[in-house]
This record gives C-alpha cells, sequence and structure tokens, in this order.
C-alpha cells in the first residue's frame, strides 16, 4: 500500500508493500531548522515485518556531495534510480546521509534515532522533479516479531558547516545511546606489527619492537593474527580453538609479564565471527553457523543461539584472566549476516533478528570483562563503528588502507565526525624505508586527529624516519587532548577534505590537505601542519596581530624563529612539506 501526507511542510510517500500495517508519520518539536518527525508501524499481529520505504524531496540547490558513513570517499549527487544505499544495523554503519555544498554547508542532514533495527538510507536526484529524493527503508533484514515499531527521523535543514550538523547527530543519539568507558591507555600511540610482520613473528621478536617503541612514545602493542596457528597461509581456516601457537609465543603469560616489564599494554587479536574448517571445536556448532566463506577457509558463527555467545564471551574471559591482557582487537564484527543458508529454526534461538544477537553477544562479552578487569580496551574496526557499537567498544579503528594516506584522512575525519566518548585510532602506519622522510611523515601527518598506531620493523628504520617519528609522537602526546577532543572542523568534503582544524581552549591545530590557506583564529595560539605538496602557506587575519612564528620541518629541527605582525589579509609563510608553523599571540 502505498501512503501520501503533507507534514510540516515536507510531502512525504509511505511504501508498506503487501504487509498488513497501520503506519503513521507525525511532527514532533525539534531545535530551529531541525524537524522531527515520529515513525509508527502498528502491526494487527506480532510479525517480522516486511521493508517499508520513506520517501521525500528537498530542494538541491548548491548541494555538490552526500555524506554516508560508509563511503570511503564522499561522492557526488547520483542520480535517485541508483542511489547506493547506506546500509545500517547494529553491526555496520550509522543511520545518517547528509547533502553538502561545495562551501562545505549543509544542504539537509538525515538521521534515524533508531541505530540497531536493519535499514538503509539514500540520497539522489530525481530528474523529473529536480529535487533531491531522500529514501529511508526500514525493515531492510530480518528482525523479531513485533506489534509496534516506532523511531524518530531528524531532518536538519540549518543553514550550518555539514561538520557541525553531522556532528550534533552524535549528539542526538547520546539521548538513546551511552557511551562506552574510556581509559586513557586507548588515547595513546600504539604499535600494531600487522602489516609489517603478517602472521610471522615470535615472542622475542615482539619484545625487541616493543622496547623501541616505547622509547618512541608507544604505549600498548597490538598482536595481531597469527598467534593462534602454525600456518601462515592467510585466511581464517585455523581459528575457533583460540589456542597459543607455541612456536611464536612460548609461553603468553611470561611474554605478557615481559611486555608490561617494558611499561606497554597488551591487546590481543580475536576474530569474533569465524570458526576455521580446520578447527576442533568445528563440529561443536554444526546448524549454528550464517554462512560458509569458502575464499577465507571458515564458518560464520550465528550468536542468535546463546551456546555460540557463550562460547565467544568464556573464551575472551579465559584469556583476560589467564594471561592478565590489557585489552582485545575484536575483528570482523561486520561479518555478521545473514544469508540463504543462514538457520531459520527460530524457536532453537534466542533471537530472531541478528542485529540484536550481535549487540546482545558484544554486551555480553563487554560486561564481563570490565568485570574482571574495568578499564579493559576494545578495539573495533570501520565499519562497526556506529552508536550501538559506541556503547561497548572503546578505540574505533580506521579500516584497512595501508599506503593510502587520502583514505586514511577522510576515514579518520568521519569516524571523528560520528563518534564520541570513544577514541578513534588509524589504521596501523607503513611506510618504505627509503621514503623521503617528508612523504613518509605524510602517514602520520595524514591521521594526526586520530590516535596513531605504528606498523614497521623499528629496527629497520632510518635515522631521519626514526627523528621524524619520534618527533610526531612526541607532538601528538602534547597535543591530545585537542587533537582528539576538540571539535573537528573540515573543510573540501567534495575532496576528502583539504583541511582539518581541532578547536582547543588556548590552540588550535590545523592540517593543511589540499590548500595552502588557513584562518587564524584571533584569540589564541594555532599549530599549521603542512601536509600539502607546496612550501607555501598563507595565514589569513582579520585585525593585525603581532605573533611568534617558529618553523620545524618534520623532524623538529628548528627552520626559523622570528615575531611578526600579521596584516589584515593573507600573510604567506614558507613551512617545509610535513612541517609545522607554530604561532604564538604575543601579548
Amino acid at each position: 500500500m502505498t501512503i501520501e501526507k503533507r507534514i510540516d511542510g515536507i510531502d512525504f510517500t509511505i511504501d508498506t508493500g503487501a504487509q498488513s500495517v497501520d503506519f503513521d508519520v507525525t511532527s514532533t518539536k525539534g531545535e530551529a531548522g531541525v524537524k522531527l518527525f515520529r515513525l509508527k508501524a502498528s502491526f494487527t499481529a506480532a510479525t517480522s515485518p516486511e521493508k517499508i520505504i520513506v520517501t521525500f524531496y528537498v530542494k538541491k540547490d548548491d548541494a555538490a556531495t552526500t555524506f554516508k558513513p560508509n563511503e570511503i570517499l564522499n561522492a557526488g549527487i547520483r542520480p535517485d534510480w541508483n542511489p547506493s544505499p547506506s546500509f545500517s544495523s547494529a553491526a555496520c554503519g550509522a543511520p545518517v546521509i547528509a547533502a553538502v555544498t561545495k562551501n562545505d554547508k549543509n544542504k539537509v542532514t538525515v538521521a534515524l534515532s533508531d541505530c540497531k533495527t536493519p535499514c538503509a538510507l539514500s540520497l539522489g536526484f530525481n530528474e523529473p522533479r529536480q529535487k533531491l529524493t531522500v529514501r529511508v527503508e526500514l525493515f531492510t533484514a530480518l528482525v523479531s516479531p513485533i506489534k509496534e515499531y516506532e523511531t524518530k527521523l531528524r531532518v536538519d535543514f540549518r543553514d550550518e558547516t555539514a561538520d557541525k550538523t553531522i556532528a550534533d547527530v552524535r549528539g542526538w543519539w547520546k539521548n538513546f545511546y551511552r557511551s562506552a568507558y574510556l581509559p586513557e591507555a586507548a588515547e595513546l600511540p600504539c604499535y600494531a606489527p600487522w602489516y609489517v610482520f603478517q602472521q610471522r613473528f615470535t615472542d622475542e621478536t615482539l619484545i625487541e619492537q616493543c622496547r623501541l617503541a616505547k622509547a618512541l612514545g608507544m604505549e600498548t602493542i597490538i598482536v595481531d593474527d597469527g598467534w593462534q596457528t602454525e600456518d601462515n597461509g592467510g585466511g581464517y581456516s585455523y581459528c575457533g580453538d583460540w589456542r597459543v601457537c607455541k612456536s611464536k609465543i612460548a609461553d603468553m603469560a611470561e611474554f605478557v609479564k615481559s611486555v608490561h616489564a617494558i611499561g606497554m599494554k597488551v591487546m590481543l587479536w580475536f576474530s569474533v565471527p569465524y570458526m576455521g574448517k580446520n578447527a576442533k571445536a568445528a563440529d561443536d556448532f554444526r546448524g549454528k553457523y550464517l554462512y560458509f566463506d569458502g575464499g577465507i577457509g571458515a564458518y560464520a558463527l550465528d550468536p542468535r543461539f546463546s551456546q555460540v555467545r557463550e562460547y565467544l564471551t568464556g573464551i575472551y574471559a579465559e584469556f583476560l584472566n589467564k594471561y592478565d591482557l590489557d585489552g582485545f582487537k575484536l575483528d570482523f564484527i561486520d561479518a555478521f549476516y545473514l544469508t540463504a543458508d543462514s538457520p531459520k529454526n527460530y524457536d532453537d534461538m534466542d533471537y530472531v533478528s541478528l542485529s540484536d544477537a550481535v549487540e546482545a553477544l558484544i554486551g555480553e562479552v563487554t560486561d564481563e570483562l570490565r568485570r574482571i578487569k574495568p578499564d579493559v580496551m576494545l578495539e573495533f574496526r570501520q565499519r562497526y563503528t556506529g552508536a550501538v557499537m559506541q556503547q561497548f567498544g572503546n578505540m574505533f579503528r580506521v579500516g584497512d588502507c595501508a599506503g593510502d594516506e587520502n583514505t586514511l584522512k577522510t576515514c579518520v575525519a568521519d569516524l571523528r565526525m560520528l563518534t564520541s566518548g570513544v577514541a578513534v585510532h588509524s589504521d596501523p602506519l607503513i611506510w618504505s624505508y627509503d621514503d623521503a622522510v617528508e612523504y613518509a611523515a605524510y602517514q602520520l601527518n595524514h591521521s594526526i586527529f586520530g590516535v596513531p598506531q605504528i606498523s614497521l620493523n623499528l629496527k629497520n628504520i632510518t635515522d631521519e624516519h626514526r627523528r621524524m617519528l619520534a618527533y610526531y609522537l612526541a607532538y601528538f602526546r602534547e597535543n591530545r587532548k585537542t587533537l582528539l577532543n576538540g571539535r573537528l572542523r573540515a573543510e573540501g568534503f567534495s575532496h576528502g577534505y583539504t583541511a582539518l582544524t581541532a578547536t582547543g581552549e588556548e590552540k588550535d591545530v590545523t592540517a593543511l590537505y589540499g590548500t595552502s590557506i588557513v584562518d587564524f583564529p584571533g584569540d589564541k595560539s594555532l599549530d599549521v601542519i603542512n601536509a600539502a605538496s607546496e612550501r607555501t602557506v598563507y595565514i589569513r587575519v582579520k585585525r593585525e596581530t603581532e605573533v611568534a612564528i617558529k618553523i620545524t620541518d618534520c623532524k623538529g629541527d628548528v627552520v626559523s624563529e622570528r615575531t611578526v605582525k600579521l596584516s589584515v589579509g593573507l600573510n604567506e609563510i614558507d613551512v617545509p612539506v610535513s612541517g609545522f608553523a607554530l604561532i604564538r599571540l604575543q601579548k
């Protein structure tokens, strides 16, 4: 059935399909420029709903870019007959989408309050109407039988910067979802040896690297895939039993003690859903797998069964108790999804909805681990970074993008705008040991607004690279409150962000990527990181201001120091590539 309603100046079309449902849209009070609607579905009997589609139209005007949580680079405006929906559930994405203008202003930002029920949001240009079509699809995957469903739809038309309207959605979600506990260690640099060593390492190798990492300012090692298997061929066919491979880590307890003696913490990797075809425990879960992935040689466990949740929770609790770990990298949570082969014996399950089951699993795991160690660190990876997952994880890492600093920068910024009360982390940073030092530094300055994770053989880096790494990590540590917790302003949405600024009480920090102009705040100091490819930087000033300017290269060597009066307009300064301009107000 198709229903058309005009509410608060917006024309809605609701398509409920063939199901028997009473679906209503009503307006509720929102702040100035923000329209709030209640979407409510009432069914004649408890049922697992079919898809319901809510559509409305907004003016395009100067909208040029679409912001979506699951996009690596923000896309242009697609046609509405091929809009590339942004899917969301407890374990993937977030229900928000925005149309952004060329000068980074909000045209419209749309979000749902329910971040768990599977849904999809899309935005595209409608040719006959010459407007933007906004489409909200509810119940895009199987959910538990319900008689009633309600969510709030937030439509933000304010003439604000898009970074603010997107971040305000994050603040709105706080009304419905709590934030996880954030230990201080989650905000400190990490050593993450996955990219450089893959599955080939020993405890002696890692301990040696930890000594070097600690000296450079890293506080945690994340031991990744490989500790549980002799097999170094990739894939996950030996996951699931979770027993320490003695040829790699002879004694896990002693290894952890050795790393603790160095002054670092230890986190251990687990692929949450995967049960390898070669695992001894594989037969224990027959009939309780979502699917089999032949490419990786593993089954995906179905957390709708209590046996699965109890098994995984027990494994992690055992490791935390037995080895005094400090945290876990819980990988592939977004690989929980339904297929045609997924179990349908719902009477044997605790949940019909997979999204509900994933939330339950991660909640049970988190509760048990925090009962044992209240400050346990839990790293989740992009794409399972929405408001539901932010209740549990406290470290949210950019998805894999080794060697791709542009994607790295864009994803750090996206995560910063869409998270709150958690630590956003870079993808592990790796570069060639013979790279020019200023280009190697791109990895660090393109992720400077997140916690750096380093993935290098620290024995092999050159002295220049070591000095650069030490300088950047020291700068990060000294300024981390501003870099991680200051409001993030983003310029150049259409180009994956040409500049990013973190605002602090006494200082702003701006990194320039695709522009050479930065605005001087006037009432506080400013650090400028030249992450572009040219040395010329322009400081734009609204009133004449006397400042001290210290220019350093990427290794921290001072290039120049002087006190000058910045005149109204553009003031040109020379800053080495990957160098810093540290500008201080003079009283």
